[in-house]
């Protein structure tokens, strides 16, 4: 669609500037840069993939199977919350550990990623990244132990080998 409005505003330069400048000399002045405008539209047109990542926001609760992708299933089996809560003083800043599951068609893959350390893994054809886990913890106030995760998750076309976790034929689904 954008190519082709390009090309019709393209062409309408080319029209106008022909019917202003009709002289031989103007002429092969505009020839050229009718050459020259035609190569850039082509090349402003082109894309060098055709393949795009597609990109997921997963919004996960403990013990919830969330589709993904036709491809791809995450089921979040815990949360281990050790963060610094705010408005208390701390050592240590701590983490959140999110102990999860991942499916595909062929195989099921035990892991947990980490903020802020360890927040990016690998599996098959996805890179699953832990962006973040609420509620964040108050000082002096005790929530309950119901966590919302949040992933991103990109589809890199590509068959990639696990860099994490423990892999398992997937015969359960």
């Amino acid at each position: 669609m954008v190519r082709y409005l390009l090309l019709k505003v393209y062409l309408l330069i080319q029209a106008t500037y022909f019917i202003i400048f009709s002289s031989k000399l103007k002429m092969k002045v505009m020839i050229r840069l009718s050459f020259f405008g035609l190569i850039s539209l082509l090349m402003l047109g082109c894309n060098s993939s055709t393949d795009k990542n597609a990109v997921f926001s997963v919004k996960a609760k403990v013990n919830q199977i969330n589709k993904v992708a036709s491809d791809l299933s995450i089921e979040v089996k815990s949360v281990n919350d050790s963060r610094c809560p705010e408005g208390c003083e701390c050592v240590w800043a701590g983490e959140v550990k999110v102990f999860f599951t991942l499916t595909d068609n062929k195989y099921s893959i035990d892991t947990s990623l980490v903020l802020p350390a360890h927040s990016k893994l690998q599996f098959r054809n996805y890179t699953i990244e832990l962006e973040s886990v609420s509620p964040y913890p108050i000082c002096n106030f005790e929530f309950p132990n119901i966590f919302t995760v949040y992933f991103h998750i990109v589809d890199i076309n590509k068959e990639t080998l696990l860099v994490q976790g423990s892999l398992n034929k997937n015969e359960d689904y």
